[in-house]
């Protein structure tokens, strides 16, 4: 069989995503069960609007309906509060995509560091890219490595396309993007 499942997953792919999800959440995470500051509301209909679902420690998985945050037609910032100054090299947080359902990754993640949650330093930014592809669901991690930074705040800002692009057939519609664990290392 070349396929594993109907969403037409080849079995390297599916190995991938398989390792991506034990990795994220077998790992060290100083960010793990850490308080979240959300300057955006989440939709309560996903996750029950659980900010804390973004450090649980718990990995979203190829099904927006289990532990991922959803934002619908607003950019997200999440503030974590690692609850002491220490070392921190790589940050990365995970985004879902599935255009059939109006979700689309961020067009833009930025990472920032800060010891007293008020002087912040940009530590670096990753852009994003959302094919036109409706019906394939992708998990798409964005991170920032070798950091070398002391902080005990870390701070994610990603910025959603707001509405749906103009080859999408909910064209001008809120779109949403969906969110879930925040690594530190």
């Amino acid at each position: 069989a070349t396929n594993l499942e109907e969403n037409g997953y080849k079995p390297e792919e599916f190995k991938t995503i398989k390792d991506h999800y034990i990795d994220k959440n077998t790992g060290v995470n100083l960010a793990k069960n850490k308080p979240v500051l959300l300057s955006t509301p989440c939709a309560k209909q996903y996750g029950g609007g659980d900010k804390n679902i973004l450090t649980d420690g718990l990995s979203g998985v190829l099904n927006y309906n289990f532990n991922w945050l959803g934002f619908q037609g607003s950019d997200m910032e999440a503030v974590v509060d690692l609850e002491k100054v220490q070392p921190v090299n790589e940050l990365s947080i995970d985004f879902y995509f599935y255009p059939l359902s109006w979700i689309f990754v961020p067009s833009k993640v930025e990472f920032y560091v800060s010891k007293n949650g008020k002087k912040w330093t940009k530590v670096g930014e990753q852009a994003g890219e959302n094919p036109q592809l409706l019906a394939k669901a992708m998990i798409k991690t964005f991170s920032v490595k070798n950091i070398r930074q002391n902080a005990r705040f870390v701070k994610i800002v990603a910025h959603s396309l707001l509405i749906n692009p103009v080859w999408h057939r909910g064209v001008g519609e809120p779109c949403w993007i969906f969110a879930d664990e925040i690594i530190v290392r």
